[in-house]
């Protein structure tokens, strides 16, 4: 009875002494130390973008096309190759040079990407991007983003609501004198040519062009300031 003891006690010391070994062996061996991926060997291309990665639209009216093109230049030793990635949406469209979704540049070659926004009947403020995948192992992807704001094609500002301008409280006893923005955001050609009232006699306009404060401050090249006056009504 007493070796079938010694036996049990000695197999289960000859078990501890295995685990130990395996997880010693686990944790010591270099066989598990998987080395991480390598950057290719060789010549390595590097890219360079000539300016700012997002471009500022500024105002454009809807149903219009803006683009923009950014220089990009192999400044490395190695092939740099480039490949159009993700849009944040159908009316951004990036395109290559080349003409194609992938392109290969030689080492001091240089290539374009221009990106196409569509402002179709969006209206307000707008900030889209579009990336592109390459081959330089410091930038292997790059965002180019766009800004800007849509606007109608004819903007009045304050804006009216349902085609009313509100005048507020008018006093019958007093001149009321307010002014509107008319501009273009696209068009700085824009025109006032004629303007009726249906009450002449009461409610005048007269338009002058914008100072070049209010119009960097509406980010326009040009537009209207358009006084309007509203005469007291005379007793009958």
């Amino acid at each position: 009875m007493l070796r079938w003891v010694i036996l049990s006690v000695v197999v289960v010391v000859l078990a501890a002494a295995a685990t130990l070994a395996v997880q010693y062996a686990t944790v010591s061996s270099p066989a598990w130390n998987l080395p991480a991926g390598r950057k290719k060997e060789g010549p390595q291309p590097r890219l360079e973008v000539t300016g700012s990665l997002t471009h500022e639209f500024g105002a454009m009216a809807t149903q219009k096309v803006g683009t923009h093109t950014w220089a990009l230049r192999n400044v490395g030793e190695g092939d740099l190759d480039i490949w159009l990635g993700s849009s944040t949406c159908s009316c951004t469209v990036p395109k290559l040079k080349g003409e194609g979704t992938r392109e290969t540049v030689k080492p001091g070659g240089a290539t374009e990407i221009e990106v196409e926004w569509k402002t179709k009947d969006f209206s307000g403020e707008f900030a889209k991007s579009v990336t592109i995948g390459t081959s330089d192992p410091d930038r292997p992807e790059l965002r180019f983003s766009i800004h800007g704001e849509v606007h109608s094609p004819v903007v009045i500002l304050p804006t009216p609501h349902d085609g009313v301008i509100s005048l507020g409280d008018i006093s019958t006893d007093e001149v009321k004198r307010m002014a509107l923005a008319v501009f273009s955001p696209d068009r700085p050609e824009l025109k006032l040519t004629k303007l009726t009232s249906s009450k002449p006699e009461i409610i005048s306009f007269k338009p002058e062009p914008m100072s070049p404060a209010e119009c960097d401050q509406l980010r326009i090249k040009a537009g209207y300031r358009l006084n309007i006056e509203i005469k007291r009504k005379t007793r009958e």
